[in-house]
């Protein structure tokens, strides 16, 4: 799609995923325009170590959009957001790529009936029940196809990503550090008792030897692609 249609002005929301679009930088000629945005610039490599064209700038997605900005990216791409995207709609003819994971779909499998999962399952059940304490209802992105096109955008693409074996120790890995570190998080910003804090961190060791015992954990990847005619 790069190459072939004249696509020349890129938005990446969420630079913490800034690899999309260095990768991105890497296909299409030196003289697109590639800009990045992010809440937090504690992530951004020092610009000696970017493309030319490549840009990457401070911005919270929940402010007003600055006007210089709005209509005037070709494809916006954004990742693991989990909320509606407000303003900075792709221009007449853009593109608006959406990569993001269903919560709802978290779930620990094990290869065999022997091995254990049970502190697994307790812990991504502890997990959905204090995102619903937080009024975090993740139901939405299982249509988020019927999402982009109530809004206007003709979808050209909606995919969704099962557990897939070449990549379910990595994932597994991934998605137990992203449980602790949300959870963490959680529960030390909200007033919960130490006893609930010792539970997790109970949990997680246990849930620990269950993966280095074969148990795994995955949350299905969605990818929708939307043009704005």
């Amino acid at each position: 799609m790069f190459a072939s249609e004249n696509l020349d002005h890129i938005a990446n929301l969420g630079e913490q995923c800034r690899c999309w679009l260095l990768d991105v930088a890497e296909q299409v000629p030196v003289t697109w325009h590639l800009s990045g945005f992010d809440v937090s610039t504690d992530q951004f490599p020092t610009n000696a170590y970017l493309p030319h064209n490549v840009s990457l700038q401070q911005m919270d997605a929940f402010d007003n959009i600055p006007p210089a900005l709005v209509e005037s990216f070709d494809i916006v791409h954004v990742r693991a957001v989990c909320v509606v995207v407000k303003g900075g709609d792709p221009k007449p003819n853009g593109y608006l790529q959406w990569d993001d994971f269903d919560p709802d779909s978290f779930v620990a499998y094990t290869p065999y009936p022997q091995i254990a999962k049970a502190s697994s399952d307790e812990i991504i059940a502890m997990w959905a029940s204090y995102a619903k304490k937080l009024d975090l209802d993740f139901r939405w992105l299982s249509n988020l196809s019927d999402r982009l096109s109530e809004q206007g955008l003709r979808v050209t693409e909606s995919k969704r990503f099962g557990p897939m074996d070449k990549v379910r120790k990595a994932a597994t890995d991934d998605w137990m550090v992203a449980l602790e570190e949300t959870m963490f998080v959680i529960l030390n910003r909200s007033s919960e008792s130490e006893d609930a804090k010792r539970r997790f961190a109970d949990l997680l060791k246990k849930t620990v030897e269950e993966t280095k015992g074969g148990v795994g954990m995955w949350i299905d990847w969605l990818i929708v692609v939307g043009v704005k005619e």
